[in-house]
């Protein structure tokens, strides 16, 4: 088992994310357009990481000889052409006033 002391960066970010979850509830930030703006972060994001998830995946050395089989590579691949246009509809709808 860990003791406290081994797990500094465990601590280090939840001590900074209380710290930022203080500030911000101290400014008087709505949580609701908080909450609204972290999901289109992560929704904006998300594609990048599964992109880099394919890099990673298909670079034999990385993974020492082997990489992601055909299926996962099209999976992949097709879930970030989605994400990607997901994205991009959500900022035309944000653009044109047609998102709520």
């Amino acid at each position: 088992m860990a003791q406290p002391w081994q797990n500094e960066g465990f601590y280090l970010i939840l001590t900074v994310s209380l710290v930022v979850s203080l500030v911000l509830a101290l400014l008087r930030f709505d949580p609701i357009q908080l909450m609204f703006w972290a999901n289109v972060l992560q929704g904006v994001l998300t594609p990048a990481l599964v992109i880099f998830l394919l890099l990673v995946g298909n670079n034999r050395r990385i993974m020492k000889g082997k990489g992601l089989g055909k299926l996962a590579n099209g999976g992949l691949g097709l879930i970030a052409l989605i994400m990607i246009v997901a994205a991009l509809l959500l900022f035309y709808g944000l653009a044109t006033g047609q998102a709520s």
